[in-house]
């Protein structure tokens, strides 16, 4: 949770941040599994996942073939607040290069084989990549949106 005084008291806002699933890839195993879009992926096998990066490291070290666990959350907005519900997916990974040779043969390698491949198109969410500087802007009110020299809005 994120803790901000706005000067009349402390307000706590959650921020979801971690590796977040945009879509899946029909004729690939999570496509069959219903992931509602915008899931967060909260770990492989057992082991957390907190970037892309550890996503890839963690398919790299699956055989394609082996039926795994997926843990997600996928968060809804109800009643002025954010809820989070876990959800758990077992499939059987494929490999990378199956994705490759049908959509981008020319940067399909022998080595890709050997790499477990989902079928979820992701991107990272959260705070991570954006200064706290830019909230503390935007939730007290100082921060303003320019559009080249024809003027800005204020807010």
């Amino acid at each position: 949770a994120l803790t901000i005084y706005d000067g009349h008291g402390f307000k706590n806002y959650t921020v979801p941040a971690g590796v977040t699933i945009v879509g899946t890839l029909a004729g690939f195993p999570a496509n069959n599994l219903s992931i509602p879009n915008g899931s967060y992926i909260i770990s492989v096998q057992g082991n957390a996942i907190y970037s892309e990066l550890g996503l890839q490291n963690e398919l790299n070290s699956i055989t394609p073939g082996t039926n795994i666990s997926m843990e997600t959350e996928h968060f809804t907005y109800s009643n002025g607040a954010y809820n989070g519900t876990l959800h758990n997916y077992n499939f059987k990974t494929t490999s990378l290069y199956s994705y490759y040779s049908k959509y981008d043969p020319s940067a399909a390698n022998s080595t890709m084989k050997n790499e477990s491949f989902l079928g979820v198109s992701v991107a990272y969410s959260g705070l991570g990549l954006i200064p706290m500087a830019y909230y503390k802007s935007i939730i007290f009110g100082d921060f303003a949106f320019h559009s080249g020299f024809t003027g800005f809005l204020q807010t």
